[in-house]
């Protein structure tokens, strides 16, 4: 009975066996050929999808260099603004500190008359204040000059040490091999380019309800000096169609008063 009851057995064992072993091949063989698919399908792209990807490309491209087209731009639209804002600046800043500072022909004498001229295109007086830098110090004849046919501001500055030298003038045009010439004769001179349009304007009775426009364009009385000059000042990077504005600079003698 037991030699019986252990051959019954065994068949059996190994029938399972055989079933376990069958089954498990056939798992592993579906498995690989599910992976061996799924490497052949994700071997590359389809035309399709590589077009897809190189439009999406080309339009990345596309908005990037337009941005970066659109800032540089604006940069560079903004620098132009900020230098004509500076010159401007520096401009009417230096103007209005020297007419403050507006001396006459002879400090030591109170009943000395001042020395100013003024026309539509050009300006000089006397003043003690200079650019910083200038290591010279005294009385100081400075003219604004300007050149229309070069589209120029001259800037002349001269130290005066003796009486004759107040009545030294600035050429009407000022050529850049002429200004060795002019620094000789003791002149200190500068330039800015790119000015379209330089106006003055006189009064020697300022209202803030009058307006430049209806002042002087000359002032040719000697020894007097106006109340207020304004200045109009316009780049050439401005449209032909801009209206200036005008900068009013108020007039104050150095001795505080003025001659009547």
């Amino acid at each position: 009975m037991v030699s019986l009851s252990l051959f019954m057995r065994f068949p059996r064992q190994g029938s399972c066996r055989s079933t376990n072993i069958f089954h498990s091949r056939s798992g592993s063989g579906a498995r690989a050929g599910a992976q061996h698919g799924l490497l052949k399908s994700s071997s590359g792209f389809t035309l399709l999808e590589l077009l897809i990807s190189f439009t999406l490309i080309a339009m990345i491209v596309t908005i990037l260099s337009m941005s970066v087209r659109t800032g540089l731009q604006a940069y560079s639209r903004g620098r132009t603004a900020n230098e004509k804002i500076l010159t401007m600046t520096a401009v009417e800043g230096l103007m209005q500190r020297q007419l403050r500072a507006l001396a006459k022909r002879n400090l030591n004498n109170f009943r000395s008359s001042f020395f100013f001229q003024g026309e539509k295109h050009r300006i000089s007086f006397l003043t003690t204040h200079v650019p910083l830098g200038s290591l010279a110090g005294g009385i100081f004849k400075v003219c604004y000059l300007f050149d229309e046919d070069n589209q120029r501001l001259i800037y002349g500055q001269l130290v005066i040490t003796r009486i004759k030298d107040i009545n030294k003038h600035l050429p009407e045009h000022v050529a850049p091999d002429e200004i060795t010439g002019l620094m000789e004769e003791g002149w200190a001179i500068s330039m800015v380019d790119g000015i379209r349009s330089l106006n003055f304007a006189f009064t020697d009775s300022f209202d803030y309800e009058s307006e430049p426009e209806d002042w002087e364009d000359e002032w040719t009385r000697t020894g007097r000096i106006p109340e207020a000059a304004a200045i109009s000042l316009v780049m050439s990077q401005e449209k032909e169609d801009f209206q200036p504005a005008w900068k009013i600079l108020h007039v104050e003698p150095l001795t505080g008063t003025k001659l009547e």
